[in-house]
């Protein structure tokens, strides 16, 4: 059986993986660069075993993503003073790499225009909604016009 420092060659493959399925695309590279510069063969040929076993993770971090959103506040512009608690659901779709979020509820499923990601934000808004999300919480607000008022939901997401 074959060792690395006091790890069987299958433990290490298994961490290797594991961290790597956590890390960043760019973490990982730097990682992978330094270990097979100047190693032996048998590591070359297990880092080209790890970054075949890694293909999943890397292709699973571009995909995008459903999260699930419950809206449990609403307050509308047709009374000021109006704050209503409410447990109302709708879905997001958000998809970086196309720069895309689309939102599906009550049944109907509508794609934002004017997207825009950041570190801290993901927002988009069409015609009569509007959405914007803190990434890091998952605090969201969801906005709906109409020519009587405009209705102001906040809440929480949660990938799924």
């Amino acid at each position: 059986m074959v060792t690395y420092g006091h790890l069987r060659m299958g433990e290490f493959l298994a961490g290797v993986l594991v961290i790597g399925c956590l890390s960043t695309l760019p973490q990982l590279e730097g990682f992978m660069a330094g270990w097979i510069s100047g190693q032996t063969p048998l590591f070359s040929l297990t880092a080209v075993a790890v970054v075949v076993l890694l293909s999943p993770c890397v292709t699973a971090v571009g995909a995008p993503r459903q999260m699930n959103c419950s809206l449990t506040r609403l307050e509308s512009t047709a009374d000021p003073n109006f704050t209503q608690s409410e447990n109302r659901s709708i879905s997001i779709i958000v998809d970086k790499e196309a720069k895309t979020i689309t939102v599906s509820q009550g049944g109907s499923t509508q794609p934002l225009d004017h997207v825009t990601f950041s570190q801290l934000t993901m927002n988009g808004y069409t015609g009569d909604i509007s959405l914007g999300m803190d990434a890091s919480s998952g605090s969201v607000v969801f906005q709906s016009y109409s020519p009587d008022a405009n209705k102001t939901e906040f809440g929480v997401c949660r990938a799924q």
